[in-house]
């Protein structure tokens, strides 16, 4: 059932909407009812998150283990964590609500029917260029999802290994250079580290907040050549804002926080490049531009998240194919979450490929 289908069902309904969940998700699945008409009496959470604020949004949060006589009440998820839901539900007694999960406020993306419309030929392009079915059903339950479709298509495809796959997989490591743009806390390294068997030349960490870039030195202090650099990635030397959040800060002109980025280009140098990972937010365009000489001039692998921009799946494998010997490349899409995110570009040169299709 779509969200406009949704949205319908709920107005005709003569029974009480609650949201589940109190946190951020829940009160964007809040705001997006309201603003479609449909006014929440509650928030509903179970004991073990019943604490802190009892109202926020200008509503009670209350204790679903508190409440009696609600049958039929309509209870509209406000978690982006399919997976969590179900299990937070299955421990919860009271399992006779009129249970509903819209996708529209739990999207990454701006995502919108119009964008779809208005661009439905570039996507239909991009789509043509992926190289092997699974990609294609991947875009496909995404799209559905995105246009408000259900979710459970994607998540049924979703695979749990990111970024260090079959796709990516290399038997010779020993000489390569991995650069991971968006190294947060060193959580990505260490599973490269293992990935490779520990055979590699060189790893550098691009991480521009400080409080992560202490998580990331203490979480890599023990493995060799990691060259931590604490600057964003970007298309030139700049200072930036940024709205802080320690695993997603993200660059935007409200930003209170400023931190400094750099290009992948002006770091590497002459480093024979073998993989670049970016997970950084939204700012993967530049991103890539930035790292526009070496690519051209190493073809690495490519892991790009592609999920924090509507546009994301039209623009960044556009600019990847306008570099020179970018006809190399062979195009995955994945995604590797059980919600609306972690989805990523897969862009495997030719002489590196050893994927079965």
């Amino acid at each position: 059932m779509t969200d406009i289908e949704i949205i319908k069902s709920l107005k005709k309904s003569n029974k009480p909407v609650y949201v589940y969940g109190n946190m951020n998700t829940a009160r964007v699945v809040y705001r997006y009812l309201v603003s479609n008409g449909i006014k929440p009496i509650a928030f509903l959470v179970d004991a073990f998150a019943y604490q802190g604020e009892k109202i926020i949004e200008g509503i009670p949060i209350i204790c679903i283990d508190d409440i009696e006589g609600i049958d039929g009440s309509n209870l509209v998820i406000g978690f982006d964590n399919v997976e969590k839901t179900k299990a937070l539900l299955s421990l919860s007694k009271y399992l006779v609500y009129n249970i509903w999960h819209v996708v529209t406020p739990c999207c990454f993306v701006d995502w919108s029917n119009d964008f779809y419309n208005k661009h439905k030929f570039e996507l239909t392009e991009f789509r043509n260029l992926l190289a092997d079915e699974k990609s294609k059903a991947v875009f496909d339950a995404l799209i559905n999802a995105y246009n408000g479709g259900e979710i459970l298509p994607l998540l049924s495809i979703a695979d749990p290994i990111q970024y260090f796959n079959e796709l990516t997989f290399s038997p010779n490591t020993q000489n390569d250079v991995f650069i991971d743009c968006g190294a947060f806390d060193g959580d990505s390294i260490k599973k490269y580290v293992d990935f490779t068997g520990g055979k590699y030349k060189k790893i550098f960490a691009m991480e521009p907040l400080a409080e992560n870039v202490k998580e990331l030195r203490k979480n890599t202090k023990n493995i060799r050549d990691v060259h931590i650099i604490e600057y964003g990635a970007w298309s030139c030397d700049t200072l930036l804002s940024f709205n802080a959040d320690t695993s997603a800060s993200y660059v935007s002109e409200t930003g209170e926080l400023q931190v400094k980025v750099t290009s992948i280009d002006s770091i590497v140098k002459n480093e024979d490049v073998s993989f670049i990972k970016m997970d950084i937010e939204g700012s993967e365009y530049e991103g890539l531009l930035g790292a526009k000489n070496t690519i051209e001039r190493c073809s690495p692998k490519l892991a790009i998240c592609v999920y924090h921009k509507s546009d994301d799946l039209i623009q960044i494998p556009t600019l990847i194919k306008s570099f020179k010997g970018a006809d190399i490349y062979n195009f995955y899409l994945r995604h590797h979450s059980n919600r609306l995110s972690e989805t990523v570009l897969y862009a495997i040169p030719n002489k590196n490929n050893k994927y079965e299709k």
